[in-house]
């Protein structure tokens, strides 16, 4: 799980530095983007709320532990992309007309970034309690 989590942290890292001329992502939680700091945040905790969901949907048999653990991490990985498309897909809807990169990265508005956590997080509920 934690690889996981690490995977896509710095996904977002990358995505961050793409958006920003190469700054860094870690930077800009050093500078005090509380905005930043909750997306990303909210971001982490509905993957991890995901890769939970996994370990419902797949099957553990004490006989073949690495089959086992190689099926956990390749639905892990699938829940993370659908975490990350729903949950896109989401934001886009409810803050139609927004522009959020604009919103949060440049003008630290939380209010915008707590929207994008609530969506993360509870598509990762809606996952945990669908598995």
């Amino acid at each position: 799980m934690q690889i996981l989590l690490a995977i896509v942290a710095s996904y977002r890292g990358w995505v961050y530095s793409r958006r920003h001329d190469g700054s860094s992502l870690q930077l800009a939680f050093s500078d005090g983007q509380i905005a930043l700091a909750v997306r990303f945040f909210g971001h982490l905790l509905g993957v991890a709320l995901a890769v939970t969901a996994a370990s419902g949907i797949v099957a553990y048999y004490p006989q073949d532990v690495a089959l086992a653990l190689l099926r956990w991490v390749g639905v892990a990985l699938l829940l993370t992309m659908f975490l990350s498309l729903i949950a896109g897909l989401a934001s886009k809807i409810v803050l139609l007309g927004v522009d959020v990169v604009e919103e949060v990265d440049n003008q630290n508005n939380v209010g915008v970034a707590a929207i994008e956590a609530a969506i993360s997080i509870a598509v990762g509920l809606f996952f945990v309690a669908l598995f």
